[in-house]
């Protein structure tokens, strides 16, 4: 028995944030400034490395897992999803230099069902290929990048299938 931290890096900071300006914070009080994309991708990359490279090598925790991001698409996120794919890209590759041991994944989807905004289509047609998770997957695997888990919360979003379908489905895509 025992268990496995998990670090959830689910903001960048405001200075770094391509919504630095906007006032007002989320339900759970993060601020909205902080839940945009980075201005600067490098920036990014270097702050999930020192975040891993603490952790793991200077603090020597281990800790295995890296989950990135929180809930793309909710109401209250700014970002776009090739600005997100991308932001996963940068801290799934700086993570894995600052220690090749680690695993990386998320995005910690609100539903597995969730839909892109901009690609809004499936809840008429059942065409789950316009889903979060389903994008986040087709990017990774064309872009050649670590996905060691994906992470969603279970809300009630409707009877569109049963956990065991879901599950199933979302399988067959990886």
């Amino acid at each position: 028995a025992g268990c496995e931290p998990i670090v959830c890096i689910i903001q960048v900071p405001r200075w770094l944030s391509t919504n630095k300006f906007e006032k007002g914070n989320n339900a759970n009080g993060l601020a909205f400034s902080t839940l945009a994309a980075p201005t600067d991708y490098e920036k990014w990359g270097k702050i999930i490395y020192n975040i891993v490279y603490h952790y793991n090598v200077s603090k020597k925790l281990n800790v295995k897992y890296f989950e990135i991001w929180n809930e793309p698409g909710r109401e209250y996120r700014r970002s776009s999803a090739e600005e997100l794919f991308k932001l996963y890209k940068v801290a799934a590759e700086a993570a894995l230099r600052a220690d090749p041991n680690v695993k990386v994944g998320g995005l910690a989807f609100y539903a597995w069902d969730s839909e892109i905004p901009e690609r809004r289509a499936y809840q008429q047609t059942k065409d789950f290929t316009n889903s979060w998770i389903y994008q986040f997957i087709k990017y990774a695997s064309d872009n050649k990048l670590p996905l060691d888990f994906l992470s969603w919360h279970e809300y009630y979003s409707g009877p569109a299938l049963e956990d065991e379908t879901a599950v199933a489905m979302i399988r067959s895509w990886l």
